[in-house]
């Protein structure tokens, strides 16, 4: 089957469960449909361009888009950015001539929607296999954020770009995200979403051919702190792969530099996890947004969350014992292997983190 041929059965298969309205969208019960036209009455285009944070997993991707979480100019995503179709992480193609249920097939993040049924389910994360002990709420009906993006479609026509298809999806997103506490007030500047990998490769033409006037946010972590986070996530893991994985993440921000360099912005996870607020000034201004106090603090929605570790963690907010963690859980034999697999091109992509830093944030991290 072909990736055309499986999305429409996909756009078939939403398409049959619900009937479709005058609008081509969803055909929600009465009762939600009366209640909720208010909201779709009030809709406002989100066209913002995307922030995005790439770079491999076991990062700090997760604790920097939720301290986006709360910035009034920025609509910050709930979750990673899942939009990918056939897979997760890369970027969809959404050709002009498939039909608008076609494009929200592709784009759906079904994750979003076990949400709704679950609650947002949140850090902090104990070890690996045990159950996170935060959960939030998470007001995302899947149908409404259907009838949402219909309805934007057949607002904005003719869509003659995939950009104007992305911006349809983000307005039913966050729109559809009824408890969403940061929706309105302040003129928003900027979408922020998480995917790891998503901007490698291909995907980094992708990215600024979809989002010519976005942004790239990657962050850096030491070789010894990202192995023994990534080992502590996967104990069964081949440290060689592992050691590849952050290889080939080190070398695509190095590439990404070369190629988009004022279109990325790359920060160090230890500058981020011991001097946050000076961190995200450095990001505020990369962005052009005002600095707010809400960027020193991990929230979803607006509820404190905690750290996403591969380790025990029972309190919220910033948590620095992931920086120095590796002294404790490495032995020499890994600490040898990692740096010299890593150090020449760690020492290679740390240039990256000096533009444009300030002198006095730089932070020093004992035996890293």
């Amino acid at each position: 089957m072909t990736e055309a041929e499986a999305a429409k059965d996909g756009a078939e298969e939403l398409s049959a469960t619900a009937g479709d309205d005058a609008a081509g969208g969803v055909a929600l019960p009465r009762d939600w449909a009366r209640s909720l036209r208010p909201v779709r009455a009030n809709v406002e285009s989100i066209d913002q361009p995307l922030a995005l944070i790439c770079q491999a997993q076991r990062s700090g991707g997760t604790l920097l888009a939720r301290l986006f979480d709360g910035h009034p100019q920025c609509h910050a995503h709930p979750h990673e950015l899942l939009i990918g179709y056939p897979k997760s992480h890369t970027w969809p193609e959404l050709p002009m001539d498939e039909k608008p249920d076609v494009w929200f097939a592709k784009l759906k993040e079904g994750y979003l929607s076990t949400l709704f049924k679950k609650g947002r389910r949140k850090v902090p994360l104990k070890a690996p296999g045990e159950k996170s002990k935060g959960s939030y709420p998470f007001l995302l009906p899947p149908d409404f954020q259907r009838q949402l993006f219909m309805d934007e479609v057949e607002r904005r026509r003719p869509i003659t770009s995939e950009r104007q298809v992305l911006d349809c999806y983000m307005t039913s997103l966050f729109y559809g995200w009824l408890d969403n506490h940061n929706l309105r007030g302040t003129e928003k500047r900027w979408v922020v979403a998480f995917s790891p990998r998503r901007a490698w490769a291909d995907g980094l033409d992708r990215m600024f051919e979809l989002y010519p006037d976005g942004r790239l946010i990657s962050i850096l972590r030491d070789p010894l702190g990202w192995f023994s986070s990534a080992q502590g996530r996967d104990p069964e893991a081949d440290p060689e792969g592992l050691l590849e994985l952050w290889k080939r993440s080190a070398g695509e921000m190095l590439e990404a530099g070369r190629r988009f360099g004022d279109r990325l912005c790359v920060i160090r996870f230890d500058e981020l996890v011991l001097d946050t607020a000076g961190t995200m000034r450095r990001l505020t201004d990369f962005l052009e947004i005002d600095f707010d106090p809400k960027l020193t603090a991990p929230t979803f929605n607006g509820f404190p969350v905690g750290a996403n570790s591969s380790f025990g963690m029972s309190d919220t907010g910033i948590v620095h014992a992931p920086v120095k963690r590796h002294m404790k859980v490495l032995s020499d034999e890994q600490r040898e292997l990692v740096s010299r697999e890593c150090d020449e091109l760690y020492q290679e992509a740390l240039g990256l983190t000096e533009r444009d830093a300030a002198p006095e944030a730089v932070v020093t991290v004992e035996g890293s």
